[in-house]
């Protein structure tokens, strides 16, 4: 039963246009800019980092969220898969962060955060299928 659904899943994809960007992969590239620039941004303009670790980190993070930025702006399916795996990797990180949170506002904003990352991961799964067959198409296999 469940092998029908999968090929009645695959039937209803149907592949991108040509220049079409779902929005779900422009609110990424958004999201991504928006993460990046705010990692960056402390060490630009001299302030403290609201981020709780060092450069050392932040700083080659931010560059691998820029890069899948312009990925993701252009479409490309490497781009939302590393998106993907970021975004997997925060929401695992902002649950254990509720396990030791004593803050009722620290708490929510995790909360929040995981909400949002998970309907923005949500939202890529079926793109991806999308591209993914969009690609396969322009390779002819």
């Amino acid at each position: 039963m469940s092998d029908k659904k999968n090929i009645d899943a695959r039937e209803k994809i149907k592949p991108l246009r040509d220049g079409e960007r779902p929005r779900s992969v422009t609110a990424s590239a958004v999201v991504a800019i928006a993460l990046a620039s705010s990692m960056v941004a402390p060490y630009i303009f001299g302030a403290d980092s609201v981020w709780r670790v060092g450069p050392g980190v932040t700083l080659p993070l931010a560059v691998l969220l820029f890069i899948a930025a312009v990925g993701m702006w252009r479409v490309r399916y490497w781009a939302l898969l590393g998106f993907q795996a970021y975004l997997a990797l925060t929401i695992v990180a902002l649950s254990l962060v509720l396990v030791i949170e004593t803050s009722l506002l620290e708490a929510a904003v995790a909360l929040a955060l995981i909400l949002v990352a998970g309907v923005l991961f949500w939202s890529l799964v079926k793109t991806m299928a999308r591209i993914q067959l969009t690609e396969r198409q322009r390779h002819g296999n």
